[in-house]
């Protein structure tokens, strides 16, 4: 399975980060990405595992896509809260949710 990075890599910089090290200087050290950095470790806060493989291509029944929307839009859970809490990636979820604002839950 395809992984970009190792656990080794982001228990670093998560060890970086708890030092009191800001992200730009987080990313600089270790060659990780400032955008992913600051995900994984928001991730890794919420669930306690880092997510460091890709997930597999499931296709999500429209009652996944509608309920992880309505987590987002409804009772307001951050992006990386739902992620955690429907075990999406989170580029599924940004797409779910440019959908639905460009179509309502017909698109999903």
């Amino acid at each position: 399975m395809y992984k970009k990075h190792t656990e080794e890599e982001w228990a670093t910089a998560y060890k970086l980060h708890m030092e009191g090290y800001d992200s730009p200087s987080i990313s600089r050290l270790t060659r990780l990405e400032l955008s992913e950095i600051k995900r994984h470790i928001r991730l890794y806060r919420q669930t306690g595992v880092w997510q460091t493989e890709r997930k597999k291509n499931v296709r999500s029944t429209p009652a996944l896509r509608k309920a992880a929307v309505d987590a987002v839009l409804k009772e307001s859970l951050s992006y990386a809260e739902t992620v955690a809490k429907y075990d999406l990636s989170f580029c599924c979820l940004k797409k779910w949710l440019r959908k639905y604002r460009h179509g309502g839950y017909e698109e999903l």
